[in-house]
């Protein structure tokens, strides 16, 4: 494993930076504490890693993707291996790792580094690397950075058109033809910069919470309730969602559910970050 990590040195220093639209989040580094970037997938997490490492000067990072084949059965007795490549490296003291999750005990592996002093910067998938593993593993040596889709300013960033301004007639219709557009494909990056491609992505995504982030990581059996209820949380977007009308609304479908298994559901897809569900003000508890 030694020689891929050499391996994988020498292409990071010969990377240079892909094109990238400037994200508004940006991530500090700082020695003896851990990053963690999540979000939703395919909001960017790995772009904000490269503008990391651009903006604090490729010499003083090191990125790793463990989601490269070459490091497929990575374990802890490779780390010995990981720091004499990095001594040799010149001891880069920001660490970027991205895909973090496919290292078997990677929360063990990144406290060690941060007992090391390095400054590291973690990454990974949304169905493994949630606002509730990130406590666990790092249990308060870390810093959460949350990672969402294009704003609307960002949007405009991407789209090259620069930042809004509702000086003229024209410039006003520009910038509401551009607002109308982003309600209705969103900030997903490559939906935004591959717009004619925005439906199929979008559909991919949807999939993908439902049987990655959902089906698949909290074991749910019944895959159909679970579509059903995610159509009824999307047609209820800005509006009142209710668990006690979706319940009787799924069993009038055949779906005879619990409200319970229903608020999981929803918890699920909050999770996930697909939906934000906000509480009702005043004396009701039924978030929207």
């Amino acid at each position: 494993m030694e020689h891929v990590f050499r391996e994988l040195v020498a292409e990071w220093l010969e990377w240079r930076p892909p094109a990238m639209v400037e994200r508004e989040l940006s991530v500090e580094p700082v020695e003896g504490l851990a990053a963690a970037v999540v979000g939703p997938r395919r909001a960017g997490k790995t772009y904000l890693l490269y503008q990391t490492a651009a903006r604090i000067g490729r010499a003083r990072a090191l990125y790793v993707n463990f989601e490269d084949v070459r490091l497929a059965g990575l374990s802890p007795r490779h780390f010995g291996a990981f720091l004499k490549v990095l001594a040799e490296a010149g001891n880069p003291p920001v660490l970027l790792l991205d895909e973090v999750q496919n290292i078997p005990h990677w929360g063990r592996w990144v406290r060690t580094l941060l007992d090391r002093r390095y400054a590291v910067v973690v990454a990974g998938s949304s169905s493994r690397l949630t606002l509730r593993e990130v406590p666990t593993e790092l249990r308060g040596r870390y810093l959460s950075h949350v990672l969402l889709p294009f704003s609307f300013r960002e949007f405009l960033r991407a789209r090259g058109l620069g930042p809004p301004s509702p000086a003229t007639p024209a410039s006003r219709g520009r910038l509401l033809a551009a607002l109308r557009e982003y309600l209705e494909v969103g900030g997903y990056p490559e939906a935004v910069l591959h717009p004619d491609l925005a439906p199929a992505l979008l559909k991919s995504y949807r999939d993908a919470v439902a049987y990655r982030d959902v089906v698949e990581r909290h074991r749910v059996r019944d895959a159909a309730s679970l579509e059903l209820f995610m159509s009824m949380a999307e047609a209820s977007f800005a509006g009142v969602f209710s668990i006690s009308a979706a319940h009787r609304r799924m069993k009038a479908a055949g779906f005879d559910k619990s409200k319970r298994t229903l608020a999981n559901y929803l918890k699920y897809l909050e999770e996930a970050y697909y939906i934000v569900a906000l509480p009702r003000w005043g004396l009701g508890k039924t978030p929207l």
